[in-house]
């Protein structure tokens, strides 16, 4: 492997024409000056960097590195640009001046060798000062996490060629309509969104629809237009994944961080479309804070008493794209799965499905397994993973003490319980807490806090290792270990062979008030600790306060 570097100018072009791998060899290079650089891959890098310098955005880039290599064929240039481009985006150095409809993941002959020397170059890089970071510190960053430059699957791919497909011709159409993408945790919804936002930025919708024929090659140019004037938004409901997403898309060329907003944000100005991200999170006027609020902007969309977020979504945009799992809903605020399937039901709303599993290496049999511990038809037998780390503690002390291994090893690595204990320290400083001793959850003797600065990234905040993160500030994120503590709130019956929530032990008010259906409160508590459960890569430990829920749960995991 080579990496030549050069300036970027006519006369240093004509010479590396001259070099081995110049002018008919597969290669890969960067273009790059001091903020700015542009990843691209050739068989002839002669002529593609003279091309660039005709661009005139480019060719104000002052530098090129050729990377080359006597094994490289046209597959592995492809998938080591497409890595570069997501390890670059992330490593800050540079704002890539890349766009990202091309990237594409596949398979192809001896890739573990081009994945190995992938890393070889990332090290040459550094030493020439190319890049800056590790590959394992870049890989634990939110930036790396939700880059809009993420490699998609096949699937993934396929779900965006067909709605972008859809949605071009319903533009040119007139015509409204919505998508809903359903995915369970880990199947890469939030990626995707991110990834639709910045197609939509650098309008690159049209990259993905190949099949206009000759006749409507002018309705390529006239939706083109269209989308120079599109109105677009990322809504995310939650605070604490808004507020990271926020700080990725303001790291990205061509996006802004007012591009996310909140369900509250969504009446301020009509739009063409919103995406919808963690949609199963948009709330109703049920079991709230700030409820006046919220029916004022009922008021305002004539809505009445029953409007809801999904509803300001509907009415503020003539297009809307929805991340959506039933199984995440975890409040009665949240809207109504009814309400979900009536809309899928409507005739201009188009559906997709992404069903692989990109998060745990446990894949979609670990995350079956896990539902069924949690239902009322558990697993015929205990299983495990062979590469995912999956037990049962007897010991919090001992549970703690691996996560902070894993920590140390990893990265990554947190504590998260349901809501079984009070938020004592919530409005407390750090002084407040150290002084007075303050604690919200004791267990073996251990005293622990919730997770403090919750609204702003608290998975990433220092700290966080030392505390308990709950289910407000873990969902939708990404972590290599977790650590599950399943609190008192949730015992099992042996007479009646079911798992049962006990409401006086469950400390979320909003999550339980005026619900006079057990069932109700049981399966927004399933799936809550279904989510926590779901959160790690690479392995989940799981301590149970209740004896009798202990015991189920000995028959289905290892210790």
């Amino acid at each position: 492997m080579r990496i030549i570097s050069k300036e970027f100018t006519k006369a240093e072009i004509e010479e590396l024409g001259k070099e081995k791998y110049g002018k008919n060899w597969p290669v890969v290079y960067i273009l790059h000056d001091e903020k700015k650089a542009y990843v691209g891959e050739t068989t002839s890098i002669f002529v593609r960097a003279k091309q660039h310098l005709d661009n005139d955005e480019r060719k104000q880039l002052t530098m090129i590195e050729v990377i080359s290599d006597k094994m490289f064929n046209k597959s592995a240039a492809l998938d080591i640009e497409a890595k570069l481009i997501e390890y670059m985006s992330s490593d800050e150095k540079y704002k890539l001046l890349n766009s990202n409809g091309g990237i594409r993941g596949h398979d192809y002959y001896d890739k573990e060798r081009y994945d190995s020397l992938f890393k070889t170059i990332w090290a040459e890089l550094r030493k020439k000062e190319i890049v800056e970071n590790d590959l394992r510190v870049l890989e634990n960053s939110d930036l790396f996490k939700y880059t809009p430059y993420k490699t998609l699957t096949d699937e993934q791919y396929e779900t965006v060629y067909l709605m972008i497909s859809d949605l071009a011709r319903s533009i040119m159409n007139n015509q409204e309509v919505s998508f809903i993408i359903n995915g369970e945790a880990g199947t890469g919804k939030t990626v995707l969104a991110m990834y639709l936002l910045k197609l939509l930025s650098d309008n690159k919708l049209l990259d993905f629809i190949t099949d206009f024929d000759e006749e409507q090659m002018n309705l390529y140019v006239e939706l083109k237009e269209k989308l120079e004037d599109f109105r677009f938004a990322l809504v995310v409901p939650q605070t604490s994944l808004r507020a990271t997403l926020k700080s990725v898309v303001g790291k990205i060329t061509n996006l802004k961080k007012n591009m996310v907003i909140g369900p509250s944000d969504v009446t301020k100005q009509d739009y063409d479309l919103l995406i919808v991200d963690e949609a199963h999170r948009l709330k109703r006027s049920k079991n709230i804070s700030h409820r006046g609020a919220f029916n004022q902007t009922n008021s305002k969309l004539e809505l009445g008493d029953s409007g809801t977020q999904l509803d300001w979504v509907m009415k503020s945009s003539k297009y809307q794209i929805f991340f959506y799992d039933a199984k995440q809903s975890i409040r009665p605020s949240d809207v109504r799965p009814e309400q979900f399937e009536k809309l899928i039901t409507n005739q201009r709303t188009i559906r997709y499905h992404l069903r692989s599993q990109l998060r745990s290496k446990g894949g979609n049999d670990y995350l079956k397994y896990i539902k069924e511990i949690l239902s009322d038809q558990p697993p015929s037998e205990k299983r495990t993973f062979a590469s995912y780390d999956f037990r049962l503690y007897d010991s919090i002390w001992d549970m703690r003490e691996q996560v902070f291994k894993q920590e140390e090893a990893d990265g990554l690595s947190r504590l998260v319980a349901g809501y079984a204990w009070n938020w004592v320290t919530q409005k407390m400083s750090p002084a407040e807490i150290t002084e007075q001793g303050a604690y919200d959850i004791e267990i073996e003797g251990l005293k622990m806090i919730w997770n403090s600065g919750s609204g702003k990234g608290w998975i990433n905040s220092p700290g966080s290792v030392n505390e308990v993160g709950s289910i407000h500030t873990t969902q939708g994120f990404d972590l290599n270990y977790v650590g599950v503590i399943i609190g008192p709130e949730v015992t099992y019956n042996w007479s009646t062979q079911k798992i049962e929530v006990i409401k006086e032990n469950y400390y979320d008010k909003y999550g339980k008030q005026s619900i006079e259906d057990e069932r109700e409160l049981h399966d927004y508590v399933m799936n809550i600790y279904g989510v926590l459960l779901s959160r790690a890569m690479n392995g989940t430990y799981v301590y149970v306060c209740d004896p009798e829920l202990k015991k189920y749960f000995e028959k289905y995991i290892n210790k």
